[in-house]
């Protein structure tokens, strides 16, 4: 970082002086003053009854000095006396007049560079110089420019010059010839001649202005096609008017492309685009047909999102209360999602978002899940809280939605609140949200275990900060596991960083973003910048901005959005593709790409425009993985289906 550094020297000027504000009667039989006059300061034989001169001496004995001195009001000439400063007095001092700076000259009538004579020796050049035309000169005279002296363009006549000055010589210069017998003809000039009598006798009427088929009538009801004669266009009619074509009339114009199954722009091709994905090239376009355009975004970022499949809920509000990545559960090569609804858990298909297996028979009432690999198996368990009784229950799935694990709340603490976990490492945690003590506390469970939860360690919270409102958990840059929580009553919200935190303990505990109201609504932390480092984000429950962290610098920044965010995701790298920030809000989904410099790149995706109206969820969730088909990204969204009552989540590929 370069900081600029400017260097000012003070120079500091003390004026002493001593001011007299009345004579000095030095008579030694001067009578006392009068202590009856109330303004004893008037007395004296030597006082004036003005105060003209600037000495700092106060003459006319009146407790002031210098008061009545009259310096030049105006000096210089020109516009320099126009905007000279008046003479004044400052203490005892007098400052002369101080004319005002000379400029440069100008055509205006004024005396600008004030050496007493106006406009003088002000000229400019002008004219054409191509063809006959030859440059001049114009003056200045009365403050306006004189009309040009040069030689200027005339009309074009038939000798191989160029008279008008167009850089064409004897250009489209044609003239009627023949008798009345022959009907007469058009000659052309050439080469600075005319060419001679050409067309002379009846001829087919074309639209140039003479009668060639010799009927008394010129270029008579004359008509041609114009236009594209393609896709969304058509043609209108043309009609020649002295000796001219007019605008077409009546036809359809090409339009910029949009993304509607039809060729605006009438080239024959439908939605095409210049990103590498066309504007609209879908196979299914359940989004794309409601007019929002899968690709997306400008220089220096560009997005092809294209709908592959999507679940529908069986019960109002119910499926897509939370999402999760299941890695490939179906062998197709392609991530699944895990889906949270009230009565149960789904995996739905990455690829065409079918469901792959279910789980209906839970009843669970929360709207914590994650998926992860917990017991170092490479497959993805999936953690949920149900919290439909007093104390609340953790229930693990294993691969394939066989198995079922379960822990209640005990030891005064209660599964209520968010659940996050760490890859590779047997550990998950679950906050809670009403501890029975009122102290915070992170429980982090150890499977060493494939089917049993075994030793449970907490993490208790410092009292001051209150319980945990939002949990994530990801690996920091030493690839140690790291959770983030959100704490404190609701007018004074924190962020906690909590480093290392494996086995009831923290290395390190920093303040992230707060106190204050509503931060932290919604959490998530992992690699967020090209070169893989991991950062924080975290959503505000009331305003439209989200705070991004760097924990082990300290640095922070806040980036503001359109609407208040909803629900975060990371969507990782892929290939040369860099992580993309998901921030999921009321009206759309914005993919947000941060540099190393903290510039950061936007796209939004408007999630209202499907054939029937969408809208996020009433607990909108999204989740993403960077295993799409053919080298793509997937994301999966939760939406409502407006007046049916139903929700929805939708799978995108992402190019």
């Amino acid at each position: 970082m370069l900081v600029a550094r400017g260097f000012t020297t003070l120079l500091a000027l003390t004026l002493v002086g001593c001011f007299q504000t009345r004579p000095l009667d030095r008579r030694f039989d001067a009578a006392p003053p009068d202590a009856d006059d109330p303004d004893p300061i008037d007395q004296g034989p030597d006082c004036a009854t003005t105060d003209p001169t600037c000495d700092g001496v106060d003459d006319d004995c009146d407790g002031r000095y210098d008061e009545d001195f009259v310096g030049l009001d105006a000096c210089g000439i020109g516009q320099c006396r126009a905007t000279s400063a008046a003479a004044r007095c400052v203490s005892g001092f007098p400052i002369d007049c101080l004319p005002g700076a000379d400029a440069r000259e100008a055509c205006d009538g004024l005396d600008n560079d004030c050496d007493g004579a106006t406009d003088e020796g002000l000229e400019r050049a002008c004219g054409m110089g191509e063809g006959l035309c030859v440059r001049g000169q114009a003056r200045c005279e009365g403050g306006a420019w004189t009309a040009c002296d040069g030689v200027g363009p005339v009309d074009e006549v038939c000798d191989g010059q160029d008279q008008d000055c167009d850089g064409e010589v004897d250009e489209g210069l044609t003239q009627g010839c023949g008798d009345a017998n022959d009907c007469g003809g058009v000659d052309r000039c050439q080469d600075g001649a005319w060419t001679g009598c050409d067309g002379a006798g009846p001829t087919d009427e074309s639209c140039n202005g003479v009668d060639d088929d010799c009927d008394g009538e010129v270029d008579e009801q004359l008509e041609r096609p114009c236009g594209i004669p393609e896709g969304e266009c058509s043609q209108g009619i043309q009609t020649c008017a002295d000796g001219d074509w007019t605008p077409c009339d009546g036809a359809v114009e090409p339009v910029e492309e949009q993304c509607n199954d039809l060729d605006d722009d009438c080239d024959g091709v439908v939605d095409e685009g210049d990103s590498p994905c066309g504007i609209c090239a879908l196979e299914s376009r359940p989004i794309c047909a409601a007019g929002v355009e899968p690709c997306v975004g400008a220089p220096p970022m560009t997005l092809c999102v294209q709908e592959l499949g999507h679940l529908d809920g069986a019960f109002a509000e119910s499926l897509g209360r939370a999402l999760a990545e299941l890695g490939d559960v179906n062998g197709d090569g392609v991530a699944d999602f895990a889906v949270l609804a009230r009565r149960g858990v789904f995996a739905l298909s990455g690829a065409d978002g079918e469901e792959v297996w279910g789980r209906d028979d839970l009843l669970v009432d929360g709207r914590a899940m994650i998926a992860a690999d917990i017991d170092d198996d490479d497959r993805r368990e999936v953690i949920l809280v149900d919290a439909r009784d007093e104390l609340g229950q953790v229930r693990v799935l294993r691969a394939g939605g066989n198995g079922l694990d379960t822990d209640n709340g005990h030891d005064g603490v209660r599964y209520r609140g968010p659940v996050a976990a760490v890859h590779g490492r047997a550990s998950f945690a679950v906050g809670d949200p009403d501890a029975m003590d009122g102290a915070g506390v992170v429980r982090h469970f150890d499977f060493r275990l494939r089917d049993t939860i075994a030793d449970d360690y907490d993490l208790t919270l410092p009292e001051s900060v209150g319980f945990p409102r939002a949990l994530f958990m990801a690996r920091d840059g030493q690839g140690r596991p790291a959770t983030v929580a959100t704490t404190g009553a609701e007018d004074a919200r924190q962020v906690l960083y909590l480093g290392n935190t494996f086995g009831g303990g923290a290395e390190r505990s920093d303040t992230l973003f707060g106190p204050a109201p509503g931060v932290g609504e919604h959490l998530v932390m992992g690699p967020m910048l090209p070169d893989g480092t991991p950062l924080v984000a975290a959503l505000d429950a009331d305003q439209p901005w989200v705070d991004i962290a760097e924990p082990d610098l300290g640095q922070s920044v806040r980036l503001p959005l359109d609407d208040v965010g909803r629900a975060l995701a990371i969507l990782p790298a892929r290939d040369e593709a860099p992580p993309l920030l998901l921030i999921l809000s009321d009206h759309g989904l914005r993919f947000l790409r941060l540099d190393v410099n903290g510039e950061a790149s936007v796209v939004d995706l408007d999630l209202m425009g499907a054939p029937e109206p969408l809208a996020p969820v009433f607990t909108p969730s999204v989740a993403a993985s960077a295993e799409g088909p053919d080298g793509s990204r997937l994301v999966a969204v939760s939406l409502r289906r407006d007046g049916l009552g139903e929700t929805r989540v939708v799978i995108l590929r992402v190019d």
